[in-house]
Order: structure tokens, then sequence, then C-alpha cells
């Protein structure tokens, strides 16, 4: 998938070339793209220190920003990009403040998805656990996983079984859908390692409306949160599109540099 390097594909690795290479195990497809810097989870990952648990906000707005950009531009391509797992993103070599999203081995045209996708775990999009189903809007729930972890520095599902990993969606984003209640019933007569977790479950409050209410967090943080809310919808057609969700992030960092640009002035 070739990329004009133009405004509208800003944030997307420009592939320069493409070759093959026969070797002792094979024929391979090489492609060469615009040289990158460090990758986009290691930047990320060196900026939280050992005490804190938020990045500049500033900073993580600026980065989602590019990375709603960069989908936007895919999706109007009519592709998905279909691995946002592990950051799959290199900071530009020119220019230190910019991200390039790089490896599009998983990329698929809308109208031919797969049938399976790598997941790791946690980060496995619901529709890909209850139906055979999978879209472009794959991108979107994980894109929503990244806006919680550049806010609290760690992704918002893990376990060792797919019934905790759905487990902790329910605890942060309440009850599944119904058409797959019968399911959900199932997996949890067969787990095995969140027993304790279950008994408990739905006796609280959704964990984000919780944090979306916390005045504790400032507004610009609980607004962020609530586009995560947006993207981490159970069903895809629920949730909101990345030219939506761009919008909301860049009035929030608008709002954020104008009050920065206040306070420095005042000083």
């Amino acid at each position: 998938m070739g990329v004009a390097q133009d405004s509208q594909g800003r944030g997307v690795s420009q592939l320069l070339d493409s070759f093959f290479h026969i070797g002792p195990n094979g024929c391979h497809q090489c492609l060469v793209f615009e040289l990158c810097g460090p990758s986009g989870h290691s930047i990320i990952d060196d900026s939280f220190e050992d005490d804190d648990l938020r990045r500049d906000m500033e900073e993580n707005l600026f980065t989602l920003i590019q990375l709603l950009e960069a989908t936007r531009f895919i999706h109007e391509a009519d592709y998905a990009h279909g691995e946002w797992s592990g950051w799959p993103c290199d900071e530009d070599n020119d220019d230190d403040d910019n991200i390039r999203v790089i490896d599009l081995g998983h990329a698929f045209p809308f109208d031919s998805p797969p049938t399976k996708l790598p997941q790791p775990s946690g980060l496995q999009a619901p529709e890909t656990i209850f139906t055979t189903a999978v879209d472009f809007r794959v991108d979107l729930w994980r894109i929503g996983q990244i806006i919680y972890y550049l806010t609290f520095g760690h992704y918002p599902f893990g376990a060792f079984e797919i019934a905790g990993v759905v487990c902790s969606m329910i605890e942060l984003l309440g009850d599944i859908p119904p058409e797959w209640q019968s399911q959900w019933e199932q997996m949890k007569l067969d787990a095995k390692h969140c027993k304790k977790s279950l008994e408990i479950l739905g006796t609280t409050k959704p964990r984000l409306d919780q944090l979306i209410g916390d005045q504790s967090l400032d507004k610009d943080t609980r607004e962020l949160l609530r586009v995560a809310k947006n993207l981490l919808r159970y069903r895809p057609e629920d949730r909101m599109t990345a030219s939506e969700a761009l919008k909301t992030v860049r009035d929030i960092y608008e709002r954020v540099q104008s009050s920065s640009e206040y306070e420095d002035h005042g000083k």
C-alpha cells in the first residue's frame, strides 16, 4: 500500500520502494520506507517517570492528533490498519515531534477483511471475541485503548484468559450487549483464573464513568476520556469515527495550548 507524501497522508510513512529477495527459506517481499527513529511505544514508555502516572497533556494530544489523522487517511482510502497493537509508529527522524505510522502488514481493504486478526491478550476488540466479524472499526477500539494508555501509563484490559479480558471490559465499560450474553455465560462457566472478579462484577458503576466524573482529574483529561469511551463501544457501529474523534481531540488541544500560552505570558 503506497501512500503519497502530501498533507492528507501526514502521519503515514511513505513507501519508497519494494523488491523481492529469494533466500533459502523462500521468496520474501521487502518494503523500503522513509528513515524513522525509535518506536512509538519506546517513546511513550520512556516519557513516564517512575512516580508519574501521566504524561504532559499537550504531548498526549499532539500524539493522538497524528494517530487519528493517519487513521482517518487510511480509512478514507477504504483500508483498515488492522494492527494498532504494539504502537506501529516510529518517531520522524527529521522532526522529533512528529510520528509516522509504519507496519502495514496487516492492513486490509474494507471489502476484503481477514477471517482473523493477530491480537495480543488484552487488546482484543470485543466483536472478534463474540462474533466472526472483522472490519475497519477494530482500529477505533485500539485507539480508545491507546488514549487510556497515554493517560494512565497502562492498557485498560488484561488477563491470562479470555474470560478475564471480558471481565475487565465489563468492569471498565459496563455490561456487554444482550446478543452476546449467552456466550458470556458459557465463558464464565469455563473460567479458571478470574472467579473472584466475576463474583463482584456489576456491583459498581463502570470504572470509566467513575473516572469521567472524577473531579480530581482536570477537565481536559475527563473530556479526553469521553473520547475513549466513545471509541470503546462494544458494537463497532456505535463507535465514533476517526474524523469525529480527531475534531474533539483538536478542540481540546487548542484549548490546552491557549491555556499554556496564557500561563507562560503571565510569568
